[in-house]
């Protein structure tokens, strides 16, 4: 009963809004050899080096695993982040390092909130139990079919919060 409540209010939302699911090819044979890689998440103690002349953006700031998606997301509101502060540095003819400090303290935030983010729905999808698994089913249902939910999720992975 569980299931079909579920499966079948994610399912009905998308008929309604047609967008039929297919489910992809199926793979015949392996073609190549198999490896694995590690999943790591870093990050660098301050985003800003040598007196804060220098800051770091995108990998060099942070490596998230791609459990979430988020490694590009992250660098682009990097340098979002970096444009605005030398712009603001120069249109007050100042040095474009002068508001570094501001860069640095609102990449942080972003930057653990999101990693924060990424460790939560790690655990959370690593709950292999009957009753986690049902209620991780229906949360995702929830926020895929919740129009207000889904799009202030996206929001938040697209341009931090």
């Amino acid at each position: 009963l569980l299931e079909t409540i579920q499966y079948g209010g994610a399912m009905a939302a998308q008929e309604l809004a047609s967008n039929y699911f297919h489910a992809p090819p199926l793979a015949t044979k392996v073609v190549g050899p198999q490896f694995a890689f590690p999943l790591s998440c870093q990050m660098a103690n301050s985003f800003t080096v040598h007196n804060n002349r220098l800051a770091l953006v995108g990998d060099a700031a942070h490596t998230v695993h791609p459990l979430a998606g988020q490694g590009l997301n992250l660098g682009l509101q990097d340098v979002e982040s970096l444009v605005r502060v030398i712009r603001k540095a120069a249109t007050a003819g100042m040095d474009v390092t002068t508001f570094l400090d501001e860069y640095e303290t609102s990449r942080q935030v972003q930057v653990n909130a999101t990693v924060a983010g990424i460790h939560t729905l790690q655990r959370l999808f690593s709950l292999q139990n009957g009753v986690m698994k049902h209620g991780r089913s229906f949360g995702m249902n929830l926020a895929q079919n919740i129009a207000p939910l889904r799009k202030a999720l996206v929001q938040a992975a697209c341009y931090g919060i």
